[in-house]
């Protein structure tokens, strides 16, 4: 459908085309378009964070396995773990500073390079002497994941109409999630039938198989966004698009005015803090009433 305006909101023609097009003349003329591209976008995005989650979570999920494969405390598995979501709290505000500096691309490109190389890292850390470089890879997949959540409504305002960018989002958002579930679900599917007590030799096999898989995913992904996943469409798919200013556009200055403003934000504070406890709160429950909920999943 195509719907012509002027700047005093008088139609002039309507007619019908393949794909949604709007023409909009003000003190500029332009044309608002949306594009089936955008789909595919959204699909390189949600793997991206999908395999991100995923290579984070997963050899945490078995953590009497792991913790016997490599030879730690538990204790320690748990700690890194905490200390990957540390990492992700202290360096995601400035990291929200890319999109808008560096563009979409750019900072797409960055965030699944980082993933790749934290999974290729936990590669050498594939044997039972490894485990400095499993959790150097961790840091850097952690690293990663304060980057990609951020992107989910910047592809949604560069690449969806008005009316699609909160499903598209939702999407984004929903999909990456998901890697966390599948990451419980893929360790318990290799290490099936597997007693890491008596079967070391088995344990290490499948270890190392499911480190290579999701190393070779994460690759392949960044190749594809490499090639592939492109800036911003030819035209604009919302007005708001249209007219919103272009990469490199905000500076620090003014960056550091719209943190300050967000965190002098109250309902900001409410939101954070309910999260928290949320979070919290599952945690105490899980390893209060269900301490060997680990035990149960890796069998």
């Amino acid at each position: 459908m195509e719907v012509r305006f002027t700047s005093n909101n008088s139609i002039d023609s309507i007619g019908m085309a393949n794909d949604d097009e709007i023409l909009i003349q003000s003190s500029k003329e332009f044309t608002v378009h949306i594009y089936k591209y955008r789909w595919f976008i959204l699909v390189l995005y949600s793997l991206t964070a999908f395999s991100n989650t995923l290579v984070w979570l997963s050899l945490f999920t078995v953590t009497d396995a792991t913790s016997i494969f490599y030879g730690v405390k538990e204790e320690y598995l748990i700690w890194s773990s905490a200390s990957s979501t540390v990492i992700q709290c202290f360096i995601a505000i400035p990291f929200s500073f890319l999109p808008s500096r560096l563009g979409l691309r750019t900072s797409m490109i960055i965030a699944a390079a980082l993933n790749s190389v934290g999974a290729c890292i936990m590669i050498a850390g594939a044997h039972r002497g490894g485990f400095a470089y499993f959790i150097a890879g961790q840091a850097i997949v952690a690293i990663a994941a304060s980057i990609l959540p951020q992107l989910a409504p910047e592809v949604s305002a560069v690449w969806f109409g008005k009316n699609e960018q909160a499903i598209s989002t939702g999407i984004g958002v929903t999909v990456g999630n998901a890697g966390a579930a599948f990451g419980f679900l893929q360790p318990a599917l290799f290490l099936k039938d597997v007693d890491p007590r008596t079967d070391i030799d088995k344990l290490s096999m499948k270890i190392k198989q499911l480190i290579y898989v999701q190393a070779g995913l994460c690759v392949i992904l960044t190749v594809i966004v490499f090639i592939f996943f492109k800036q911003r469409p030819a035209k604009p798919p919302s007005v708001s698009q249209a007219v919103r200013p272009g990469p490199g556009s905000l500076n620090f200055q003014e960056f550091s005015r719209c943190c300050k403003e967000v965190l002098s934000n109250c309902q900001f504070h409410i939101i954070g803090n309910h999260f928290c406890f949320d979070e919290y709160g599952h945690f105490c429950s899980t390893r209060c009433f269900k301490p060997d909920y680990g035990v149960e999943i890796s069998r």
